[in-house]
């Protein structure tokens, strides 16, 4: 008796770290980072596109500051990977206002971050 007791305290662990489930979710837990802020860039009062040459955007979540990098391709600007917060977007270009947005949050939801997608419109001064 005193065998299978020790014997089920000892795999105790062991069977906790093979059951467990992500937190109720069915997402997979991978290696994949995830973004938590992907920022898109529209050019405002104009039909005519805008470049992404001079696009500096900052998401800053208390003392955390970091300057975000876009796709090659698009005027996607990714950041805070897997990293929750609160965040305020600073996007500035030359010859256009800067835009400043309310806090975002930024949640955890299972193994990743939850992606927020936001629209940034700039203005022409």
């Amino acid at each position: 008796m005193k065998s299978r007791i020790i014997l089920l305290l000892c795999c105790t662990p062991f069977l906790m770290a093979t059951t467990c489930e992500d937190e109720g979710n069915n997402k997979d837990c991978d290696g994949a980072a995830v973004a938590g802020l992907n920022i898109s860039i529209h050019p405002g009062n104009t039909d005519a596109p805008i470049s992404a040459d001079g696009i500096t955007v900052v998401i800053t979540d208390e003392t955390f500051s970091e300057t975000l990098t876009h796709n090659e391709t698009s005027l996607v600007f990714s950041g805070a990977y897997e990293r929750p917060g609160n965040y305020i977007i600073t996007v500035t270009k030359e010859n256009y206002q800067t835009y400043i947005s309310p806090i975002i949050a930024v949640g955890k939801l299972g193994c990743h971050v939850t992606t927020e997608h936001i629209d940034v419109t700039l203005l022409p001064e």
